[in-house]
């Protein structure tokens, strides 16, 4: 887990003194099956308790990317009862 602290400026903190605010960072590199492109998915937060549910939730997202068109993946999706 990467963390940096960042400085807060006075005026915008409730006790008008700088503040140092510890936030996270991760990023995932997605190459496209052709190489010609990169998707980057980065997630940044300052809500550091929450890290580990953080990072579920971004491999739960992860997991959905397809560089199917949307033919290729009809299988892997409820059917559409409208």
């Amino acid at each position: 887990m990467p963390a940096a602290a960042s400085c807060v400026g006075a005026g915008l903190t409730s006790t008008s003194e700088e503040a140092k605010l510890l936030t996270g960072q991760t990023q995932v590199f997605l190459p496209f099956p052709d190489a010609r492109f990169i998707a980057v998915f980065t997630l940044d937060t300052a809500a550091m308790e929450y890290w580990g549910e953080f990072c579920d939730m971004t491999a739960s997202i992860l997991e959905t990317v397809s560089f199917g068109t949307p033919s290729d993946d009809s299988s892997d999706r409820p059917p559409d009862h409208t």
